[in-house]
C-alpha cells in the first residue's frame, strides 16, 4: 500500500480499526503516566487512546499523509 497516498490514508482506520492487540499495548504502558514513543504511529489510534489515558506520546511515521490524519484527531 501507499501510504503516502492521502486517499489511502484517509480510508486507513476503516480498514484498520482497532484490534483485540489493542488492549495488550495499552496495558503495557500501564495507568501511572508515562512517557510513550509510538513508532509507525499510522493515523494515531493507539496514540490517541494512550493520550486519553494520560501518557505523553510521540508518534513517529514515514508516511507524511499518515501524520496529517494523525494530527487532525482529538488528543493528537
Amino acid at each position: 500500500m501507499d501510504y503516502q497516498n492521502p486517499q489511502i490514508a484517509a480510508i486507513y482506520d476503516m480498514a484498520n480499526p482497532m484490534a483485540e492487540d489493542a488492549a495488550f499495548y495499552l496495558s503495557l504502558a500501564g495507568p501511572p503516566s508515562r512517557s510513550v514513543l509510538d513508532l509507525v504511529c499510522r493515523t494515531g489510534t493507539l496514540f490517541c487512546a494512550l493520550v486519553r489515558r494520560g501518557h505523553r506520546v510521540i508518534g513517529v511515521d514515514p508516511a507524511a499523509a499518515m501524520l496529517t490524519l494523525a494530527r487532525s484527531k482529538p488528543h493528537s
